[in-house]
């Protein structure tokens, strides 16, 4: 049976959106802080532009900068062949097992950027979606030691149907370092996935996190 793929445009890209989005929304709710709190009577421009400074952006300058750089990443990685085709093209293999994963992409350094040239964008974080427990690691019972698991690959894609996500097939390595730059949703075959340091890393987390996954 053909799994059909949300519908949304080939070089969509959201996860660099609502990078762009936050930061810009941090920005603004620290003015607003500034301004309701801290200097009552400064303007809401003065107040941008502490809180750029406090957020370590430097000065509004370079905050928009910073998001013009992020801008044509965002572009670049919209129009990349790689990550349209696992976003289009890739299928689920027969006869394989995959896990789900959500990346959440960030500033390298976003507290404290002091220059253009010192930030990059890359994984911040990451989870699995489908976990198994398996004990628990203290005696109150309030951290678990969870597995990761499979999910039913048609079952994921179908529940993410009506999400504006960008849900990526990973099949190949490369692919899944790529993915670590890209962001968002994936199911990644199970033998890809443990091959890699990205999976020694979340067996590590797995293992001190409450109820991770």
């Amino acid at each position: 049976m053909v799994i059909k793929r949300p519908l949304q445009s080939v070089t969509h890209y959201p996860e660099g959106t609502f990078l762009v989005r936050k930061l810009k929304e941090s920005v603004r709710l620290r003015a607003k802080e500034i301004q309701q709190s801290i200097t009552p009577n400064i303007s809401y421009e003065a107040a941008r532009e502490l809180a750029c400074e406090q957020l370590g952006f430097g000065h509004q300058r370079l905050f928009k900068q910073i998001l013009t750089r992020i801008d044509e990443r965002n572009d670049a990685i919209a129009k990349c062949p790689n990550r349209i085709r696992c976003a289009h093209q890739e299928q689920i293999l027969d006869g394989r097992e995959y896990y789900a994963l959500r990346v959440w992409i960030g500033l390298i350094n976003d507290s404290d950027v002091v220059a253009l040239e010192e930030f990059s964008v890359w994984m911040k974080s990451y989870s699995t979606l489908m976990s198994t427990f398996v004990r628990y690691a203290d005696e109150a019972r309030r951290i678990e030691i969870r597995e990761i698991d499979c999910v039913i690959p048609g079952r994921f894609l179908e529940s993410c149907r009506d999400r504006p996500d960008s849900i990526y097939i990973i099949n190949r390595k490369d692919d899944l370092v790529e993915y670590q730059s890209w962001g968002g949703y994936a199911l990644v075959e199970t033998r890809v996935f443990r091959e890699s340091g990205l999976f020694l890393r979340i067996r590590g987390e797995i293992k001190r996190r409450a109820r991770f996954g």
